[in-house]
């Protein structure tokens, strides 16, 4: 074996680093990577929680995604491209919401709709509990009004004084015709105002009559049948008349809701300490325990799962990291560290 000189380690290092370079472009090093990381995380599943996820790495993790910078140049972006693709996709399509989740996932929503609790009283009384709604309530029942007044209304009526008066000689018809509509006329001019101020308050009693109605009946087989009927209709529905396309105003209205909200969240200190408490939680309950127990608490086996299409995913991504010259000088370095460490226990 040909020794090597001290001075011929840098040469050495150049090298392997090219090699190295050459051999992440090719198929054997992805094939190499599928291996070895599957068998690394056969190892990772059997170690704590905690100790993949240090709470102190965890939390800084969380804060920095809640920076307004990054809500504002990464997540806002990423949100609209999410809606506008999906809805791209999606939105001219003429299969339904139920064709896609399948029996099991329609029966599940049945279940759900079923349940009387569905409906929250206090919610529904806050989602009536509304000016718009009122009036147009009270635009409701004064159409009905009229429509009622003008088959009751004795004035106009088949049944009533027309019918009498045709039934008069001719000669004393029309002067109590003129009568009649001057009456009419009259009682018409007073019925309108009368009828809505019936209605200012009348509006608000029948929508809280409404509500209390679905509240009191909500258990009962026609209530219950009909949150099903609402839910099956939705689910039934074609994609392309519950998503509005890419080029539609409402469209822009959504994604520019969309991103805001997304923005919102992230940068909200209410949000924060939510996910603080819950990565707090997370780490209280599950830390001490395995990948593989908690997977097995939770109903699923990571061992059953095949990695291989998601590494093989993932690959090009490091692969191109590795084969960076950065990357590269700084592993390079790591090398050279190491040979002075072991030439220093040949002196």
């Amino acid at each position: 074996m040909t020794a090597i000189e001290p001075e011929e380690l840098p040469a050495l290092r150049a090298a392997q680093l090219d090699h190295l370079r050459r051999f992440l472009s090719g198929e054997e090093a992805r094939a190499r990577f599928v291996v070895a990381v599957d068998a690394a995380f056969d190892e990772l599943r059997a170690r704590p929680l905690r100790e993949l996820l240090p709470l102190p790495a965890l939390s800084a993790w969380v804060a920095s995604v809640g920076q307004e910078s990054f809500a504002r140049a990464v997540a806002r972006p990423v949100a609209a491209l999410l809606v506008e693709e999906l809805a791209r996709e999606i939105a001219p399509r003429k299969d339904t919401p139920a064709g896609l989740i399948g029996s099991e996932g329609r029966q599940a929503i049945e279940r759900l709709v079923a349940r009387p609790d569905v409906l929250s009283p206090a919610l529904l009384r806050k989602l009536t509990a509304d000016p718009a709604l009122e009036a147009a309530m009270r635009d409701v029942i004064y159409d009905a009004i009229v429509a009622f007044n003008a088959k009751t209304n004795p004035f106009v009526a088949s049944w009533g004084l027309p019918s009498l008066v045709e039934a008069l000689p001719k000669l004393g018809r029309a002067p109590v015709k003129k009568g009649l509509e001057v009456v009419r006329a009259e009682f018409e001019r007073r019925l309108e105002p009368e009828a809505r101020r019936f209605l200012e308050g009348f509006a608000r009693t029948s929508l809280d009559h409404l509500v209390g109605i679905l509240i009191e009946r909500r258990a009962e087989p026609e209530m219950v049948a009909l949150r099903r009927h609402l839910a099956a209709t939705l689910l039934a529905e074609p994609f392309d008349q519950l998503l509005w396309p890419v080029d539609d105003p409402r469209h822009e209205l959504l994604v520019a809701g969309v991103t805001a909200s997304v923005e919102g969240v992230l940068t909200s200190s209410r949000a924060r300490q939510l996910v603080d408490r819950f990565v707090e939680r997370l780490h209280e309950t599950y830390g001490p325990q395995t990948l593989d127990a908690i997977a097995e608490s939770r109903g699923f086996d990571l061992g059953s799962v095949d990695w291989a299409p998601w590494l093989t995913l993932l690959w090009p991504t490091v692969a191109a990291g590795l084969r960076q010259d950065a990357t590269l000088e700084a592993l390079g370095e790591v090398l050279r560290e190491a040979e002075e460490a072991w030439l220093a226990t040949r002196g």
